[in-house]
Formats: structure tokens, sequence, C-alpha cells
């Protein structure tokens, strides 16, 4: 991580890491997250040319609109740059 975004300071021994296999293949906000504010974070989050696109990173979380969503977001973002 700390190549892909010199410019952000990235821990090097994480506070939580936790590796689970979920059979359901779902991802969920947090309870008490602003989830709007991390959406629109995640899709671009930080200047380098790399996008997250996906159910786990949208607002319809573990529905195919959700990762339809994102893509569409990243495309129109490509299209005015």
């Amino acid at each position: 991580l700390s190549k892909l975004f010199p410019e952000n300071k990235i821990q090097k021994n994480p506070l939580f890491l936790e590796n689970y296999y979920w059979d359901q293949g779902a991802c969920y906000w947090k309870k008490n997250i602003n989830s709007e504010k991390v959406y629109n974070k995640m899709i671009k989050p930080t200047s380098l040319n790399l996008y997250f696109v996906g159910d786990s990173f949208s607002l319809q979380q573990a529905w195919m609109e959700g990762a339809l969503d994102t893509s569409n977001k990243v495309f129109d973002i490509l299209k005015t740059n």
C-alpha cells in the first residue's frame, strides 16, 4: 500500500486484520458509518489513477446494482477528465 499511495502515511503494523470466509459473498457498512462520505472517497481515494468499483464500495451493497453504480460513477469521472 505504501508503494501505491506514497503521499499517504500508512502504518506498517495494522491495528486490526482478520481473514474470514463469508459463504454468502456480501459486504455491509458498519453501524453508524457515514456511508455516503466513504462511498465518495473510496471511488478514487488518492491522486493516482486508481479507482475502486464493486458492490462492496457502493450504497447498494450485496446487489448487482451497487457494482453497476460504482462502475458508472467511474465511467462518468473518466469521461469528464
